[in-house]
């Protein structure tokens, strides 16, 4: 994410040939972009074991 004189400008996300566009602020004392993304990491890989299992 970019930050010049207190405007925010979109930033983006790869993965792969995926490349999703990050515009929203995030708060400075909020969750890192790496949080966030270690947070749906972990539910996804949660959910996939829930489907597995069942």
């Amino acid at each position: 994410m970019e930050k010049t004189n207190n405007t925010i400008k979109s930033g983006y996300f790869e993965y792969g040939n995926v490349r999703i566009i990050i515009s929203e602020h995030f708060a400075d004392s909020g969750k890192t972009m790496e949080s966030l993304m270690e947070n749906l990491i972990i539910h996804e890989a949660k959910q996939h074991e829930k489907q597995r299992a069942s």
